[in-house]
């Protein structure tokens, strides 16, 4: 009975002990717009099915480094970017980064953002 009792804590402390898998994406941002009007971005992720699952909105962006932490389902992530220029009317404009950024699980995949990226109206 004894080592029956042991198995079964043995077998429970090593699922409890599972490894949590965390998957992360950083998004390097690194423009010189912001002389124009501030950018806002849209972080969609995506799962499997390709539906979205998360998402994250950085209001103002400015030149740096923002790290996150997907959602445990994500498979890949599309940006959305916009700009309210300030104008008499507050005309708005947004766009795509016209890339899919499919993450690597259990680490951080590096989105960079500056002057290189190609931008669309139409959705990666």
């Amino acid at each position: 009975m004894k080592k029956i009792l042991m198995i079964l804590v043995v077998a429970m402390l090593l699922v409890g002990c599972k490894k949590e898998v965390k998957t992360y994406y950083k998004i390097i941002y690194n423009q010189d717009w912001e002389s124009v009007a501030p950018f806002n971005l849209l972080v969609l992720e995506y799962n499997s099915n390709d539906e979205i699952i998360k998402n994250n909105l950085i209001n103002s962006i400015s030149n740096g480094s923002y790290i996150y932490t997907a959602h445990e389902n994500t498979e890949k992530c599309k940006i959305k970017m916009s700009i309210e220029y300030h104008d008499s009317i507050n005309t708005k404009d947004e766009f795509w980064i016209y890339q899919v950024y499919y993450l690597i699980k259990n680490d951080t995949t590096k989105i960079i953002i500056n002057g290189d990226i190609i931008t669309s109206y139409q959705e990666p």
